[in-house]
C-alpha cells in the first residue's frame, strides 16, 4: 500500500480509540467488520516461531508465503525497506499487514532488533489504509519473538496513529 499516492482524505473526524483486551491477536476476535492484523516482521526473510506461526495456524500460509516472496523479490520493486507495509488478504474480511520494522531477529550489541522509526512510518501508512477500507486494526501487546518490543515506546505511536487516522485499534494481551 502506498499512502503517499492515495487520493483519499484522512482528516475526517471519526471515533477511534486504542482498546486493550484479552485474547489472541491472530484470531482478531474483537468487533465485527473488516479487520487488519498488524504483524511486525524482520528484514531477513525468516518468519520465526511466535506471532508469525500463530497467524499461519489461524489463517493459513498466504501471509507467510507473501512475506517470503516480498523478501526474495525485494530488489525488483524496491518496496522492501524499513517502514514498508505489505497487505495480504487471508480471509473474506481479514487481512494481515506485514510491517517491516525489525533489523534482524535477535538483539545484540546494537540493541533489540525493533526499529521504532520504522514502526511509526509503517503505522502511519497502515492507519491511512485502514481508514480508506473501513477496517479496524488488531495487534499483540507483546512480541512473541526476540524483537525487544517495549510497549512504553509503542503505545504513543499506536495512539497517535489511531487519532490521526480515525481507526480503532485492538491490542491483545
Amino acid at each position: 500500500f502506498d499512502a503517499e499516492n492515495s487520493p483519499h482524505s484522512y482528516g475526517r473526524a471519526q471515533r477511534a480509540a486504542v482498546y486493550f483486551t484479552t485474547g489472541d491477536a491472530a484470531k482478531a476476535s474483537q468487533c465485527g467488520g473488516r479487520k487488519i492484523i498488524a504483524h511486525l516482521v524482520n528484514d531477513q526473510g525468516n518468519g520465526g516461531r511466535g506471532f508469525f506461526q500463530a497467524i499461519k495456524s489461524e489463517w493459513g500460509s498466504a501471509a507467510s508465503r507473501a512475506y517470503f516472496e516480498w523478501h526474495r523479490d525485494r530488489g525488483t520493486r524496491g518496496d522492501f525497506r524499513f517502514g514498508s507495509v505489505q497487505i495480504v488478504e487471508v480471509g473474506k474480511s481479514v487481512e494481515v499487514a506485514n510491517l517491516l520494522c525489525q533489523q534482524g531477529s535477535r538483539g545484540g550489541s546494537k540493541g533489540p532488533p525493533v526499529r521504532y522509526a520504522a514502526i511509526e512510518k509503517s503505522l502511519h501508512t497502515l492507519g491511512r489504509y485502514a481508514a480508506e477500507v473501513g477496517a479496524t486494526l488488531h495487534m499483540p501487546w507483546s512480541s512473541r519473538g526476540g524483537s525487544g518490543l517495549d510497549w512504553d515506546k509503542m503505545r504513543p505511536l499506536v495512539q497517535a496513529m489511531s487519532k490521526s487516522s480515525g481507526v480503532s485499534v485492538y491490542v491483545y494481551r
